[in-house]
């Protein structure tokens, strides 16, 4: 069964989610942001304020945000989302893998689940009524 489509390729009955690129793109910025600025910066422009700045505090503060860009290792999507997989190191030295989970809002690509160094990876998308969910990196094979 072949998948229908709309002039411009896009699928019917499919949530528009951003390209890849963007979420790339968007991933850089928001470590510069937790660098530079601080969660209140960090956490300015994200879906969910309140979540991102609790994330923040839950993953150690400004003391473990990366010193260096994380290293994207997968690219996945579904559900009006595209999660990256990405890896590093926290500020104190500490290995980590975690998700930066991003969505589109009016057409821009907007992060929604930005504190990618928290050691939690996105478990994905299981149906519209249902709240991003992420899972222990330990209980999944890493990509690192």
């Amino acid at each position: 069964m072949g998948v229908l489509t709309r002039p411009g390729n896009r699928r019917i009955g499919v949530a528009p989610r951003p390209a890849d690129e963007a979420v790339r793109a968007l991933l850089l910025e928001k470590w510069r942001q937790a660098r530079d600025g601080g969660v209140e910066a960090f956490c300015a422009d994200v879906a969910e304020q309140s979540v991102c700045a609790e994330d923040w505090h839950a993953a150690g503060g400004a003391e473990q945000v990366p010193r260096t860009p994380p290293r994207v290792v997968a690219s996945e999507a579904g559900g009006g989302k595209r999660w990256l997989t990405v890896c590093g190191t926290t500020g104190t030295g500490r290995a980590y893998e975690g998700s930066f989970v991003a969505v589109l809002v009016d057409g821009r690509t907007v992060a929604e689940l930005p504190v990618f160094w928290n050691g939690r990876r996105f478990s994905g998308v299981f149906s519209e009524s249902e709240a991003p969910t992420t899972t222990s990196a330990s209980r999944a094979p890493s990509p690192c």
